[in-house]
């Protein structure tokens, strides 16, 4: 009888195990059935299913165009904030921007820029080159002038240019001193 009551708290514990495993089972079906069975649709979700049959061929290219010139918007603000040298640019990317989504193919402006400049180091690559240059020594020059506050900002741009001023006609005299106040 010893070894009875040993194997039925065994027995008891394998057989609640196996009811608490058919339990889980039972409810996992049951929440499965609910999501397998078909959901039935409101009134509402009905009417807008049949509002959206009805709008979508007469207005969806309308939507899709909207949608397009938004994020065209985004883009081009992005864009210019991001590249700053394409702002001299701006009228032929636009203008290429448009007529390439107007022909369906709508690509992006730093695509287009990068053409741009491609076209524009083909054409003339000195010319580029010497532009670039101008642009990096005019960047210097004004970072160099705003990095002392005051007058002498103003005055360090003009020393170079005051060399030999007392043989200066008085047209040259007042370009060289353009600029500064007394």
């Amino acid at each position: 009888m010893a070894e009875e009551k040993q194997e039925n708290p065994q027995t008891n514990n394998e057989d609640a195990v196996a009811q608490l495993q058919e339990m889980i089972r039972s409810s996992i079906a049951e929440e499965l059935k609910k999501f397998s069975q078909p959901q039935e649709h409101s009134d509402q979700d009905r009417a807008r299913e049949e509002l959206k049959r009805v709008i979508d061929p007469i207005y969806k290219n309308d939507f899709d165009v909207a949608k397009l010139n938004s994020a065209s918007a985004i883009d081009e603000s992005r864009f210019y904030r991001k590249n700053p040298d394409a702002v001299g640019m701006e009228d032929k990317i636009e203008e290429m921007f448009v007529r390439l989504a107007q022909a369906g193919r709508a690509t992006s402006r730093t695509a287009i820029y990068e053409y741009l400049l491609g076209q524009e180091v083909r054409s003339n690559p000195d010319a580029f080159v010497e532009k670039l240059s101008a642009k990096k020594k005019a960047e210097l020059q004004k970072a160099t002038n705003a990095s002392d506050f005051g007058g002498n900002s103003v005055i360090r741009e003009k020393v170079d240019s005051l060399k030999d001023f007392d043989k200066l006609s008085l047209e040259e005299l007042e370009t060289k001193l353009e600029g500064i106040t007394f």
